[in-house]
């Protein structure tokens, strides 16, 4: 499950969108190709209590020198 907020504690106003399986298979897919400047949280969680573990995760920023940070 990955969800892509502007306020990481506020699930209904602060977030942009929240995608289970729009990618590969089941996998979790979110495009946004017209994000305002700003700060946003991308979120990665299980999509229930028993599906849990490893992850792989892939972030596209264009343009290319956007800057991508994280805490």
């Amino acid at each position: 499950l990955l969800a892509l907020r502007h306020d990481p504690c506020d699930a209904e106003a602060g977030n942009v969108e929240c995608d289970d399986d729009d990618g590969e298979g089941t996998a979790s897919l979110i495009d946004q190709p017209e994000l305002p400047a700003g700060v946003y949280y991308l979120i990665v969680d299980g999509y229930s209590a028993e599906r849990f573990g490893p992850f792989g995760l892939t972030v596209d920023v264009d343009p290319p020198n956007a800057a991508v940070g994280g805490n």
